[in-house]
């Protein structure tokens, strides 16, 4: 399954259990404003359930990868 949502400022990709988000200013090299971070916020809030990893990244190679395991979500 391939999704993509796009806001202004973040895009975000979701395939295969892998939700890809990537910063897209790379004029100001990826920095979060607070426009950017209510977009970040709002795709975080959004992603697939299935979601096993999550990337972060920045547009134009100008941003380095955070990747975070999300069993902190599941219920036991």
């Amino acid at each position: 399954m391939y999704t993509e949502t796009e806001m202004d400022r973040v895009v975000r990709h979701h395939a295969d259990g892998i939700t890809t988000i990537t910063l897209n200013r790379p004029a100001s090299a990826n920095a979060i404003d607070l426009a950017t971070a209510r977009d970040l916020r709002a795709l975080v809030r959004d992603i697939s359930a299935d979601t096993q990893v999550v990337a972060l990244l920045g547009a134009d190679a100008r941003f380095w990868g955070l990747y975070g395991d999300l069993d902190f979500r599941r219920s036991d």
